[in-house]
């Protein structure tokens, strides 16, 4: 039985990357549903008739045993129904589907100096809350005599130009300037990136907040925390092959995924185009 991986599109190899890295004997398959993405600017109904359709083939056709959603659209807007309505369906007590808000909320604590953290994402993770409950919820656990504070911001156009490879262009640099603006204002000491696609603009975005602001990237954090998961879930782990496969799908025609993949892994991949929903 295999780990899912599965994004709105690309995105989700910046967390995969780790994933390999931190657990490179597993067998993985990764879907990206990059026909019907960005995820973003979409309704939570539709997020999660998506996603649903998305982990259903995973679970169905590519034989995964537990499912890690990549990507913060939808694990801000679909996972808690997925886990209280869809997984049920399956009648099987040992499937999982994990999310990547957790455990970045509750690594907050422990990156955060002063309790004042920024975080930019999509329109619909920024406009779900989820983040909020989460680092309030951990924060409160860990540090519940210091004050939190939370600003956000949605940058929805950093996806599109990240894909098109304008990492350096001088509107990519302009936009992160009047994105991240009005987040300075507020001095925050940690910078959140609450979109898989926002690490390969890492290097611009810390600059531009200072030396001060810590930036946290998500794929580090989710891949220990898998294994951390892994080590406590013994009957999880021991149905899980490990022989090392890498397998990736997407719902559009290749050639594009393919191309982006060396972008966000390092190297390029061979993706097989698969109909979902």
């Amino acid at each position: 039985m295999k780990i899912g991986v599965f994004d709105s599109g690309v995105g989700g190899l910046t967390v995969f990357k780790y994933l390999e890295e931190v657990l490179p004997s597993y067998d993985y398959v990764y879907l990206g549903d990059n026909l019907r993405a960005p995820y973003g600017g979409r309704d939570d109904q539709t997020i999660y008739e998506f996603t649903r359709q998305a982990v259903d083939y995973l679970f169905k056709k590519e034989n995964c045993q537990l499912i890690i959603l990549a990507c913060n659209t939808a694990s801000a807007s679909a996972l808690r129904r997925l886990q209280q309505e869809y997984l049920p369906t399956l009648n099987d007590p040992h499937k999982r589907i994990l999310g990547i808000i957790i455990p970045i909320a509750e690594a907050v604590p422990r990156l955060s100096k002063r309790g004042k953290i920024a975080l930019i994402g999509t329109k619909a993770t920024v406009k779900a809350e989820s983040y909020d409950e989460e680092i309030a919820k951990a924060w409160g656990a860990v540090r519940p005599t210091e004050k939190m504070y939370l600003y956000k911001e949605a940058a929805p156009l950093f996806v599109p130009l990240v894909e098109e490879g304008l990492l350096k262009n001088r509107a990519t640099k302009f936009l992160a300037r009047q994105y991240l603006r009005p987040l300075k204002k507020h001095r925050p000491d940690t910078l959140l990136l609450a979109c898989t696609h926002y690490p390969l603009l890492a290097d611009l975005l810390a600059g531009i907040m200072g030396k001060s602001c810590r930036t946290i990237l998500p794929g580090p954090i989710v891949a220990e925390s898998l294994a951390e998961y892994l080590q406590r879930h013994t009957e999880i782990d021991e149905l899980l092959s490990k022989g090392g496969s890498r397998r990736f799908l997407c719902t559009a025609p290749p050639q594009a995924f393919n191309n982006l993949s060396s972008r966000f892994l390092g190297y390029g991949v061979a993706a097989e185009q698969v109909l979902v929903g």
